[in-house]
């Protein structure tokens, strides 16, 4: 500090200050230091903001990827849903005409359980020569109706 006040300053001047704070030459240092810790933290930043950038345009594709396949994944899922629903729409239907079936065959073995007795009992009246009359009891051996 010494130094600084007998010496002579750029303008010709000598120091009056007594302290570095008050002297213009470190004040044109603090402040070249302030500049270029400044610069370099803009600098850092302006970097981190490129980084950050592309980060973000990074993250945009993944979202833009995401929602694509997810649009994707929506359409198979509503094709899935329409063949579920026609696979159920068929399955009913083939129900129902099942359903119809059981009834017919219900119906029909009714009708044959129905004819087998009327021949039964057609039979039955019947004198074959040299044969005695055919009983209901032995006709139904040979003419069962299915149950």
């Amino acid at each position: 500090m010494e130094t600084l006040q007998f010496k002579s300053h750029v303008n010709n001047v000598f120091v009056t200050h007594r302290s570095l704070s008050g002297c213009p030459l470190n004040a044109q240092a603090i402040k070249k230091g302030k500049a270029s810790e400044e610069l370099m933290t803009i600098k850092l930043k302006a970097s981190g903001g490129i980084e950050s950038d592309e980060e973000i345009r990074h993250l945009d594709e993944e979202i833009k990827e995401l929602n694509e396949s997810n649009l994707k994944i929506e359409a198979d899922m509503m094709k899935l849903q329409t063949q579920i629903t026609s696979m159920e729409s068929n399955l009913k239907t083939i129900e129902e005409e099942n359903k119809l079936i059981e009834q017919n065959n219900e119906s029909l073995l009714r009708e044959l359980a129905g004819l087998s007795q009327a021949l039964i009992s057609s039979l039955a009246d019947i004198q074959l020569p040299q044969m005695h009359p055919i009983s209901t009891h032995r006709g139904s051996i040979f003419f069962e109706a299915p149950h």
